[in-house]
């Protein structure tokens, strides 16, 4: 809400000239008269709420106040003007209200994240590391946890790892069985 100081009548129940600005609102106009912005007031002293148009109650600072409360409203919103109709719409709007013309200026596609590997768009990540990557560059492989495991899929490095992985432990849990047996066979 704006605070407006005004020179002319003031509040219509007391007289104050001490009100707020509330909201505008633009209203029809019959085809003689030019649209005029409807605007809401509120005394600061007895709180009372008047409605009124241009050059009516609040004044001309009423009117240059809501002018400044627009101007703000329009910069905090950032509007552009369709492409198709001249509507004034959001950068954010998927299309315009008024006509349906889709809003592509406001959709850069450079933000989607991409593949480790190549230049295709990234669809999941490596359940070891978290690397991004498209589905082409991810390899299932079974990774052993606790007392089971499970099928995980994994980048070029991580999968490259779990394989060595795997043989290395297989080898050492052979060179323990070999050890233990030659441990049976020898106290024979």
């Amino acid at each position: 809400m704006a605070k407006v100081t005004g020179r002319d009548t003031g509040a219509p129940e007391c007289g104050n000239r001490d009100y707020m600005l509330r909201g505008r609102k633009k209203i029809d106009a019959d085809a003689d008269k030019k649209a005029a912005p409807k605007t809401k007031y509120q005394c600061q002293a007895c709180g009372h709420a008047w409605r009124g148009q241009a050059g009516e109650g609040g004044g001309e600072l009423a009117q240059a106040a809501a002018s400044k409360v627009l101007a703000r409203q329009e910069l905090a919103m950032s509007l552009i003007a369709c492409s198709a109709c001249g509507h004034r719409i959001s950068v954010e709007a998927e299309a315009c209200p008024q006509c349906g013309h889709p809003n592509r200026a406001s959709r850069p596609e450079a933000d989607a994240p991409k593949c480790y590997a190549c230049s295709a768009t990234a669809t999941t990540r490596c359940q070891s590391c978290g690397v991004l990557s498209c589905a082409r560059h991810l390899q299932s492989i079974y990774v052993t946890h606790g007392r089971g495991g499970a099928y995980e899929l994994r980048c070029k490095d991580c999968y490259s790892f779990a394989v060595t992985w795997t043989v290395v432990s297989g080898v050492i849990v052979a060179v323990v069985v070999l050890a233990i047996l030659l441990l049976i066979f020898a106290r024979m």
